[in-house]
This record gives structure tokens, C-alpha cells and sequence, in this order.
């Protein structure tokens, strides 16, 4: 089980993961196929006996050799158009492949904390064959800036000092790790973009290295941010 917030790099871990099992011979292949209680279950009209079923084996067999890796999974307990019972048969046929297939494919389940726990008291079938729990704690401000410079040192782009002291206010007001982080990445982005549109269309000609550089302006309240 992996328990941890959105964005505190669950799935990052489990990729990371089946490449260790790999490296270390437990697993075949190593690859991780991920699936969500909505790609299980599918789409309404197609929930009927024998189909969830199906569906569940098929995304399982494609795991074979590597790790199956169920997120949100507490999803599974709600009514689904078609009963509540479309779930229970996820986690039936889930357990019965666990069963079948051990030495060949790990699975992860995870999701909130409280959530996922509640989920699997309903199920003790599935708790059972869950031997270690992992849990991933929410980052912290200094770790969500670092994960910030880590996207623009990808992405080519120079991050300043007068920057990152904008951006640890910033980040203050930032939710979902770091899937805020990413978010926060990409509308700076598209700020950047229209400083330096308006700047060429006011005559300016900017270098390369500006072209490269995010400023605290860039970052939505960046500047705002900065100035407090």
C-alpha cells in the first residue's frame, strides 16, 4: 500500500520500484501498468456480468512480469451505475489473479490515507495479501521549490534568486504537491510567454539568457508575492 496525498509522488515511486524488482531479478520484466477504478469498472452500459471481469484480467495479464499499480482505489466501495456490486467484482477478480499469478506480478494499491484504509476494512480478502505499507508524507515548502527548479532546469530555463524568494511565497498558497507545483510550472510558462510577447511588441529585442530566465513576474502573485 502506498498512502500519501495527491502529488507526494506515489506513482513516480512505484515506476521506480518495478525497475528495482527488475534489477534485482524478483520480477521479469519490471513495467508498471497503472489502472484507476474508472479503466476497471468502465464506462456505463458496458458494467454488465462477465464484462468488469474481463476488463480486470485483461489490465492484470498485461502486468504479468512487472507491477500492477491500483490508484484511488477507495473509488471501488461507491455505487457505480450498473450496482455497488461492480466494484466487489474488481477486488474479486483482482484477488482471484493475486492468487493465481504471486511470483508474477506485484501489486500496489494506493491513495489517501484514511480513505484507502476504510476501503480495505471493507475488504479484508485484499488487506491480507498487502503486506507492507508505504507512506508518503506532503512536502514541504523548501521540497516543492526544489521540485519547481528541478521542471525549469529540465526545461532549459534559469530560475533566480530573486525568483526563488518569490517563488517560497508563492508556494505557500499552493495545493496537491506536486501536482500544484507542476501547475504552478506551466502557468508561469505561459506568463513568460506574454512578458516577452509584449516586450517584442513594444520594440524590444530580448537575448538569449532572457529568453532562458523566469522572473518573480513570471510566477502567478509572483510579484505581488515578492514585494510583501
Amino acid at each position: 500500500m502506498f498512502l500519501g496525498d495527491p502529488g507526494t509522488g506515489k506513482s513516480t515511486v512505484a515506476r521506480l520500484y518495478g525497475e528495482l524488482l527488475a534489477a534485482l531479478g524478483v520480477l521479469p520484466r519490471g513495467h508498471v501498468v497503472e489502472a484507476s477504478p474508472g479503466s476497471l469498472v468502465g464506462p456505463p452500459g458496458q458494467r454488465g456480468p462477465g464484462r468488469v471481469a474481463r476488463r480486470t484480467r485483461a489490465l492484470f495479464e498485461r502486468a504479468r512480469g512487472g507491477l500492477l499499480f491500483l490508484s484511488d482505489a477507495d473509488v471501488l466501495n461507491r455505487d457505480f451505475s450498473g450496482g455497488r456490486g461492480v466494484g466487489q467484482d474488481v477486488v474479486d477478480t483482482l484477488l482471484r489473479l493475486m492468487e493465481e499469478h504471486r511470483d508474477e506480478v506485484v501489486v500496489v494499491v494506493s491513495g489517501r490515507a484514511r480513505e484507502t484504509t476504510g476501503f480495505l476494512a471493507d475488504h479484508p480478502g485484499l488487506a491480507a495479501r498487502l503486506s507492507r505499507t508505504v507512506e508518503f508524507p506532503s512536502h514541504d515548502r523548501e521540497e516543492l521549490a526544489a521540485v519547481f527548479v528541478g521542471m525549469a532546469e529540465r526545461a532549459d530555463l534559469l530560475v533566480p534568486e530573486a525568483t526563488r524568494w518569490a517563488l517560497a511565497e508563492v508556494l505557500g498558497t499552493v495545493e496537491g504537491n506536486g501536482h500544484g507545483v507542476r501547475a504552478l510550472f506551466e502557468a508561469s510558462l505561459t506568463r513568460q510567454a506574454g512578458r516577452i510577447e509584449a516586450s517584442a511588441l513594444a520594440g524590444d529585442n530580448p537575448d538569449v539568457s532572457e529568453l532562458r530566465t523566469l522572473l518573480p513576474e513570471d510566477l502567478p502573485d509572483g510579484d505581488r508575492g515578492l514585494a510583501e
